[in-house]
């Protein structure tokens, strides 16, 4: 008996997404290139980069050694020499070792040399947690990054505008970190008249409709605030969820305009509170909007405790109910 062809699952994955934005940067740019461990050969660790070295080359999709302050070093050399690179990191807790070169040359060489586009670099960085792996593998570092002064962090966490998103990082000749909920690589597909073909990196985008409550998040909690957003309707309760897209620089407008709608504001996050760019949404509101807002804005985020071994992350991370508890009771203020 013949076996049985499987059947394609229909639409595309944020991974899927990703994949094309490069190969379109790739195609479109003879400067552009991507370096990084594994991202040729294997195709990347979660085989995002899956096919890209056999089209375009081992001379512009690179393997480098297992060190992570030299290639980001090397990229650094690249873009000062008239090339456009992206730079893949394995893992979020493993660009620990690239932050002097991240630090103290990829976000201040621009300012140095008094010409912002001098530095076109892109890290691509799978972030956030649940996915019960070991230590350093789960980490949520945006707040190191959006601390920086001329370093743009964006997240992505939506195969509708993961790929808008990442080319825009790419085409900029200013250096961006981009991050991607590794969770979420292939949990969702959509079709393609669903994505969105172009963005402004740095707003906010809305996600449904709403009256009642403003739930703010990005990357790794979009799928859970979405699906707290839904769970709240089946209540009367409307909660519309905004995307910050843009951890640095925040699009204040945007953020004030949505808080202002209805008074009552979440902010979620996975990452700890202390410091934090969710913490750091909640001073903008409590400073520039605090007329506006019918009750104290709440974060739900992680303990500010290191992430723990992966059989306690559920325990660790904020859950469902968690958004649930908290959004019911700004709604009953």
């Amino acid at each position: 008996m013949s076996e049985r062809p499987k059947r394609k699952r229909p639409g595309f994955t944020m991974a899927d997404a990703i994949n094309r934005a490069m190969d379109e940067a790739l195609g479109e740019d003879p400067t552009t290139m991507l370096i990084g461990e594994d991202v040729g050969k294997l195709g990347g660790v979660f085989r995002i980069s899956v096919g890209l070295q056999n089209k375009y080359g081992a001379e512009r999709v690179v393997d480098t050694p297992l060190a992570e302050a030299g290639f980001s070093g090397a990229a650094v050399g690249l873009a000062l020499n008239g090339m456009r690179p992206i730079v893949e990191i394995q893992f979020d807790g493993f660009i620990y070792p690239a932050l002097n070169e991240i630090f103290t040359q990829v976000a201040k060489i621009p300012q140095r040399l008094g010409d912002p586009g001098v530095m076109p670099v892109t890290f691509r960085v799978p972030c956030g947690g649940r996915i019960r792996a070991p230590e350093l593998h789960s980490e949520s570092p945006e707040a190191y990054f959006a601390h920086t002064p001329d370093l743009h962090v964006v997240a992505a966490g939506d195969p509708r505008n993961a790929r808008a998103l990442l080319r825009a990082a790419i085409r900029s000749d200013e250096p961006y970190v981009f991050l991607e909920s590794k969770r979420l690589y292939r949990r969702e597909r959509i079709e393609p008249e669903d994505e969105v073909a172009e963005l402004d990196p740095t707003k906010v985008r809305r996600i449904g409709d709403g009256e009642d409550l403003v739930i703010f998040t990005y990357g790794p909690m979009i799928d859970y605030a979405k699906a707290a957003a839904k769970a709240l309707a089946y209540e009367g309760i409307g909660a519309v969820v905004v995307d910050l897209v843009s951890l640095a620089p925040l699009d204040e407008e945007g953020i004030l305009e949505a808080a202002g709608a209805s008074g009552r504001v979440l902010v979620a996050a996975e990452s700890i509170e202390r410091c934090s760019v969710a913490a750091t949404v909640v001073s903008l509101l409590a400073t520039k909007a605090f007329d506006s807002l019918r009750a104290a804005p709440r974060l739900v985020s992680a303990p500010n405790r290191p992430y723990p071994p992966a059989r306690q992350e559920d325990d660790y991370l904020p859950s469902h109910d968690d958004l649930l508890s908290a959004a019911r009771s700004l709604v009953a203020k």
